[in-house]
């Protein structure tokens, strides 16, 4: 059996963070990388103004394949994911089988955390430099704020503004991942997503901090092959 392993990237990222995790993969997965419009191989596009605007372009770039479909995003890439889920009953070209949230807060939670998308670029610079993920140099530089900055404070309006009840939980099996270090999904708040879910649901913990994935890719690769084999293994093994 083969699985279809479609990654949505977080906040002012493009696909191309997970352009490397093919080379971890076994030959029976298959590395589906989704790029927002604005983000990678996309930039100068439009930039969304919703969730549901992004949930709508990924229908259109990807239509359903063989074997079993599962849905991971890291941050807001996990809302993403858990939006396409919830939706895909209503397109004909795509399914979703499983579901992986990745250093994100339950969805009814978010409404509870602290917005920075409307902070002057100072400010969001400064919060940006908080979660370590790009170098400070790259962060101050000029033509980072022209080019990228407006993208990357889209996202973060669309990740602030993004809220689920847990009444809207789904019928597919979840798994949730989290940083051991990380302020801004701890591991209570990523817990929660078991209310996300009528089926199986399993936490796991990672060393590190919000981007453990970027540091551990091999270890986080190898959960996902393990839990997604685990899953379907009495179906059709």
């Amino acid at each position: 059996m083969m699985f279809n392993l479609y990654c949505i990237p977080y906040a002012g990222a493009s696909g191309y963070v997970y352009q490397k995790w093919s080379q971890y993969l076994p030959k029976n997965f298959r590395l589906k990388i989704y790029h927002p419009p604005g983000h990678g191989q996309r930039f100068g596009e439009l930039l969304p103004e919703s969730v549901d605007e992004v949930v709508q372009d990924f229908f259109e770039q990807h239509s359903n394949t063989d074997g079993i479909n599962i849905l991971f995003g890291h941050s807001l890439g996990a809302v993403i994911a858990y939006e396409l889920a919830r939706k895909f009953k209503k397109t004909k070209n795509f399914r979703a089988d499983m579901l992986i949230v990745s250093g994100r807060r339950a969805p009814f939670l978010d409404a509870l955390t602290p917005k920075i998308s409307a902070l002057n670029d100072n400010d969001f610079i400064a919060r940006l430099k908080s979660y370590q993920a790009t170098p400070d140099e790259v962060l101050e530089h000029d033509d980072f704020k022209e080019l990228f900055l407006p993208a990357i404070r889209n996202d973060f309006r669309m990740s602030e503004s993004h809220y689920a009840a847990s009444s809207r939980s789904l019928n597919l099996p979840i798994v949730a991942y989290c940083g051991t270090d990380d302020p801004y999904a701890p591991e209570h708040a990523v817990l929660k997503w078991h209310e996300m879910t009528r089926k199986t649901f399993m936490l796991e913990k990672f060393n590190g901090d919000h981007f453990f994935l970027n540091a551990c890719p091999e270890t986080v690769i190898r959960s996902i092959v393990k839990n997604v084999e685990s899953e379907f293994k009495n179906r059709f093994f």
